[in-house]
């Protein structure tokens, strides 16, 4: 059975189902983002969901979803996992489609 197949939000510890709360649960899935991240030179955002009270902090963008599974975390949703780039302000990386 595949992750999508039993996805469910009692297992989510990171990220969000629908957009209207956001989750970082898992002090261990925090912490290897952060190493993650420091290596990849992306920098912890807050982020609020619709019915969040307040914001929780992340590494990445909530697109990208970490359940847990028995002993085991598991990650889905890659396809939007950096933030975004201003053009204008990162001239120096490379242009996939020329101005």
């Amino acid at each position: 059975m595949s992750i999508q197949e039993d996805e469910s939000v009692a297992d989510l510890v990171m990220g969000t189902h629908d957009g209207k709360i956001i989750m970082n649960n898992s002090t261990k899935v925090d912490q290897e983002m952060c190493r993650i991240a420091s290596k990849l030179n992306l920098a912890r955002h807050l982020v609020k969901g619709e019915s969040d009270i307040g914001p929780k902090s992340l590494y990445h963008t909530v697109d990208l979803k970490c359940y847990k599974k028995e002993d085991k975390f598991i990650f889905t949703n890659f396809w939007r996992c950096f933030p975004s780039e201003n053009p204008s302000s990162t001239e120096q990386l490379f242009r996939a489609c020329p101005r």
